[in-house]
């Protein structure tokens, strides 16, 4: 999982607690910062390139190699994390 934003900001702190709640032990956040996840980062992979949203901390449930659409709220971050791998958020 990717959460990128100001580590300072509630908005991010709040998307990573999110992601750090999670109960699957195999989680990994990887933590974007202000700009892009650089490509040459060696934890990036599919994350590479990942950034804010319109200004806004962003998070991306990556899993299998792709990563999803940026979540922005932490409501529909916790359902991307509860979904099975390949299943919408509604």
């Amino acid at each position: 999982m990717v959460v990128t934003g100001d580590p300072g900001d509630p908005r991010t702190q709040a998307l990573a607690e999110a992601v750090l709640a999670h109960p699957d032990l195999a989680t990994l956040l990887l933590r974007g910062g202000t700009g892009r996840v650089p490509p040459d980062h060696p934890a990036a992979g599919p994350a590479a390139g990942k950034g804010l949203v319109e200004g806004q901390p962003a998070a991306y449930v990556c899993r299998a190699g792709r990563c999803g659409l940026p979540l922005t709220s932490p409501v529909l971050l916790r359902r991307a994390l509860a979904r099975p791998a390949g299943t919408p958020v509604t």
